[in-house]
């Protein structure tokens, strides 16, 4: 029972368990008698946005659960195990998953119709590292090891879109008198501590949300992402704007859980402002936090953006993207976009600059399409661009001939 294998052969199922957290759909973990895991996951998006995350942060030594897309005799192999399983085991999460596979559940008035098969990441989130022992989390973020792997982490994120995961954000409440970061957002839920010096990234997608449709919005709010619209930040792509996300980052994850934390110690976790984080931390640890994780991410996101990789085509030749699919065009169109955004904001230029190029490069690119399309419908013709003329079909007329010359047998 393996991604790897052309059709998944479950074996013998022994326990079905549905997954919380993570974005919309329904995730279920599936254990056979051979002790082999493997996560289905029902989902609204598309596929590919998945599939393109998973590849690019395992490109780049990220650990992240390997994934491909079930196909029909993979739902039938796993509902049939389901069904043995079902006939020792009345659990309602065993028969949800045996009603998942008949029909495309609903979740949030969406359909989910994607199905994913997905390798297991075994070990605590950092959410429930943080709940059950707050020490050894904090040993863990206080790692310099797990801060590098936090800033790459971090970089990669926003390079795809992923909203999901570490950011700092501004809210459409507060866009008329907007302070840029005042506030980060941690989903501890998607990070799991394989050791104290390594991670691992589950519920990674490259976004399809186009920065283009938000631009009057994103130039108050960026290099920040916004929470209501899950837009990604894009502080990675230079230092001081990674600085600060960190910092905000960093007094975000030593909030200690409400079960542990003191009146006194839980107020002073809280209320900071902005002004504070742009200024020099005093303390070692969160100096140290904010130094490795902004220079990973700025280094991770320097790398990302070098010219000549060519993602898009890349992903293409991967069978990940299709051109021919109008979703798998969306993610491109919104991912080039936001390249040319993080290009700009890389080479030092302002929020209001970077779009205003961003804009720029994708009217250029939109008329460069529709200038070789142009092309190719002329080279479809042999003259000039010019269908080739058709002569009038006209009704065949009688033969004449000179009665003078006519021939007379004799």
């Amino acid at each position: 029972m393996k991604v790897s294998e052309r059709i998944i052969r479950p074996g013998t199922i022994t326990s079905i368990r549905q997954l919380t957290g993570g974005r919309i759909g329904y995730v279920y973990l599936l254990v056979n008698d051979k002790h082999e895991h493997l996560v289905v996951k029902w989902q609204p998006d598309a596929a590919s946005i998945t599939l393109a995350a998973t590849y690019i942060l395992q490109g780049q030594h990220i650990h992240s659960p390997s994934a491909r897309k079930a196909n029909p005799i993979d739902i039938v192999a796993l509902r049939g195990a389901a069904i043995v399983l079902s006939k020792t085991n009345n659990d309602t999460q065993v028969l949800d998953f045996i009603n998942n596979c008949d029909t495309s559940p609903t979740a949030n008035h969406k359909t989910c119709r994607t199905v994913l098969l997905m390798t297991y990441v075994a070990g605590p989130s950092m959410s429930k590292a943080k709940t059950d022992n707050y020490q050894d989390f904090l040993a863990v973020i206080h790692n310099a090891e797990f801060q590098k792997d936090l800033g790459n982490i971090l970089a990669i994120d926003e390079f795809l879109g992923n909203p999901d995961c570490f950011k700092a954000y501004g809210s459409l409440a507060g866009v008329k008198s907007f302070e840029p970061g005042t506030k980060a957002f941690c989903n501890n839920g998607n990070v799991i501590i394989k050791s104290s010096r390594s991670v691992a990234v589950i519920d990674n997608a490259m976004t399809d949300v186009s920065m283009k449709d938000f631009s009057w919005l994103m130039t108050r709010v960026a290099p920040y992402g916004v929470y209501e619209q899950n837009i990604a930040s894009m502080a990675a792509a230079h230092l001081s704007y990674a600085q600060t996300e960190a910092c905000f980052i960093y007094r975000e994850l030593i909030k200690q859980p409400p079960n542990n934390a003191t009146p006194d110690e839980e107020s002073s976790s809280t209320g900071q402002t902005h002004a504070s984080c742009a200024l020099l931390p005093q303390w070692e640890n969160e100096r140290q936090f904010v130094r490795n994780v902004s220079c990973s991410a700025v280094e991770t996101m320097r790398r990302l953006l070098e010219p000549n990789q060519h993602w898009v085509r890349t992903l293409v030749q991967q069978n990940i993207l299709r051109k021919d699919v109008d979703k798998d065009n969306e993610i491109i169109a919104a991912f080039r976009y936001r390249k040319a955004v993080l290009r700009a904001l890389r080479d030092g230029k302002t929020p209001e600059s970077a779009y205003a190029e961003a804009d720029s490069e994708f009217v250029a690119r939109v008329k460069s399409a529709w200038a070789n399309a142009k092309r190719s419908r002329q080279m479809r013709s042999p003259i000039l661009g010019q269908r080739p003329s058709i002569p009038e079909r006209t009704p065949a007329q009688p033969l004449k001939r000179d009665k003078g010359k006519e021939k007379v047998d004799d």
